[in-house]
């Protein structure tokens, strides 16, 4: 007879990371101008739904979605502006610093650490969630290992994605002619 064998997922999230697959080219500009200093970044909360419970050399699918809770925990004004232009391009600052709470290419992995299965799916995209969006459903497929030990077995959702820590704009006020 086949025992039972009990998953349960017990998500731990990772603090944010922002992505270090590449490099960033320097600024071709100077900015002097920061109008703005926005606190706050995305804050991710993973969850799953369906039974965690599994049975030897069971193949399933664990569906896992992520939530962005990201909140603005602060705002300082940094500069005051001189003219019109600087105004104008204040108010687009202030406008744009608050994407700092969006979570840019979401990337989710689930890893098995000491659970007896594998895991056959590649990290799977979440794309852009913006603060109180959450992700469609993510599928994981798994094969729970025909020699694993009845128990309950933890696993790791680890995610990547970037955000914006800082906005400055320059030039002129008109939308075609910001930097």
């Amino acid at each position: 007879m086949r025992k039972l064998i009990i998953l349960l997922i017990l998500l731990l999230m990772l603090p944010a990371v922002q992505s270090q697959t590449g490099t960033v080219p320097p600024n071709k500009w100077t900015f002097v101008d920061d109008y703005f200093t926005v606190y706050g970044s995305p804050e991710m909360i993973v969850s799953t739904s369906g039974n965690p419970e599994y049975e030897r050399g069971d193949s399933s699918t664990i569906l896992i979605q992520i939530m962005n809770q990201g909140k603005i925990v602060g705002f300082e004004a940094e500069e005051e502006p001189d003219d019109a232009n600087e105004i104008a391009l204040s108010k687009i600052e202030q406008q744009m610093e608050y994407s700092a709470t969006t979570a840019v290419g979401v990337m989710a992995s689930l890893q098995p650490n000491e659970a007896p299965l594998d895991i056959k799916t590649p990290p799977q995209s979440a794309g852009t969630l913006v603060s109180g969006q959450v992700s469609e459903p993510l599928q994981f497929e798994i094969k729970v290992l025909d020699d694993a030990a009845a128990g309950t077995y933890p696993l790791n959702v680890n995610l990547t994605y970037q955000y914006q820590k800082d906005v400055t704009v320059d030039r002129n006020a008109t939308p075609t002619q910001i930097d």
